[in-house]
């Protein structure tokens, strides 16, 4: 039986039909596009972090990975259970993009924008309906070492879980939702709006000061 993986994400996205729907009889659900951060201020952006995760890899096993990868590289659970680590650089999301609650956990238009539109990238359909990302031919990729550290450590840990795990952990670990379906309750509300709504609060962590 096919997986179900990147097909949500294409039907499901915060600008479709069925979301307009939700937003009209959404029984009080907060349906938005988060926050996003479309130019990156610093010296990179996020463009160089999907390339470099891609590249380290050779490819990724579809866009649900690939977001949570990334959602990895920005949250850590931290050692209290009431609390959540973001990290940053230079004051900014460590991966210049920010993310919301959504159908398969946390997801943020940028990522989805750049896999789809993006000429230096390759997309190839598997048989388990995922969409494989790879890059088309080597790129220029502009990232500070303490980011590229940081994103080699969550590679290491989590290049071999499949999407699906990805999304488990990230909403039980780093979203604290003690059942998947209660996500459902906050669908298009950003990340951290959602962690301190519900009592749990956030350190950041700013990698070009330590």
């Amino acid at each position: 039986m096919p997986i179900v993986d990147d097909l949500f994400f294409r039907k499901l996205r915060p600008d479709s039909l069925i979301v307009s729907i939700l937003r009209l009889f959404g029984h009080g659900l907060k349906i938005g596009r988060g926050n996003r951060l479309k130019t990156a201020s610093g010296k990179y952006e996020l463009r160089d972090v999907i390339y470099y995760i891609v590249k380290k890899l050779d490819h990724v096993d579809g866009l649900k990975k690939l977001m949570k990868l990334i959602f990895l590289v920005q949250y850590d659970a931290g050692i209290l259970p009431s609390r959540v680590v973001k990290y940053l650089y230079n004051s900014e999301p460590l991966t210049r993009t920010e993310f919301y609650i959504w159908q398969l956990g946390p997801y943020s238009d940028d990522v989805y924008d750049i896999v789809y539109n993006d000429d230096n990238i390759v997309l190839k359909p598997d048989e388990y309906g995922r969409t494989i990302i790879k890059l088309k031919h080597d790129v220029e990729i502009v990232l500070p070492e303490e980011v590229k550290n940081r994103i080699n450590r969550i590679l290491r840990k989590y290049c071999n879980w499949s999407g699906t795990k990805l999304e488990h952990y990230t909403l039980k670990k780093i979203l604290k939702f003690e059942l998947v379906e209660e996500k459902e309750d906050w669908y298009g509300v950003p990340v951290d709006e959602c962690l301190r709504r519900r009592g749990i609060s956030i350190r950041e962590v700013d990698l070009a000061e330590t």
